[in-house]
């Protein structure tokens, strides 16, 4: 397995810029939607942004390999994020709060975020690097999944 810094992921995570649904995949199963619930923001100003994988390659911050994207607005200490169109299978997230709302993860100088951010199952890291898709993976099977997460500062 290969691990990444936390300083590399952040870099990585910074192409959240343009965030769009990313469209184009077709398939027999059902169609739902995943509702993202981000709890704990310490301001209503920017957006938060989130990235949807459906498996580990690029998991967590890969905007390319992502399934789909997402953002909202800050208006309140907690947000929705919704991704519809969504089949049903295991799937993980990774989100960060864009206070200054200028597109990209604010770090420090060692790479460590200085703005909120959060992976599905609160997954925290272990030792240097993002936490892995096995420890932030969750189920969707039902016409609607809420997942709820709860941003680091």
């Amino acid at each position: 397995m290969h691990t990444r810094s936390l300083a590399s992921w952040v870099a990585s995570l910074v192409l959240c810029i343009g965030l769009s649904t990313r469209t184009g995949y077709a398939s027999a199963e059902p169609t739902d939607r995943i509702r993202i619930v981000v709890n704990g923001l310490r301001t209503t100003m920017g957006e938060v942004r989130c990235l949807l994988f459906d498996s580990e390659d690029g998991f967590p911050s890969q905007v390319n390999k992502a399934f789909k994207r997402g953002r909202s607005r800050a208006e309140s200490t907690a947000t929705i994020i919704e991704f519809n169109g969504v089949p049903t299978g295991i799937y993980a997230v990774a989100c960060f709060h864009d206070e200054n709302n200028n597109g990209k993860l604010e770090t420090n100088l060692f790479g460590i975020p200085r703005e909120p951010w959060a992976i599905s199952n609160d997954a925290r890291p272990r030792g240097f690097g993002p936490p892995g898709y096995a420890r932030a993976r969750f189920d969707h099977e039902q016409t609607v999944t809420v997942h709820a997460i709860n941003l680091n500062h």
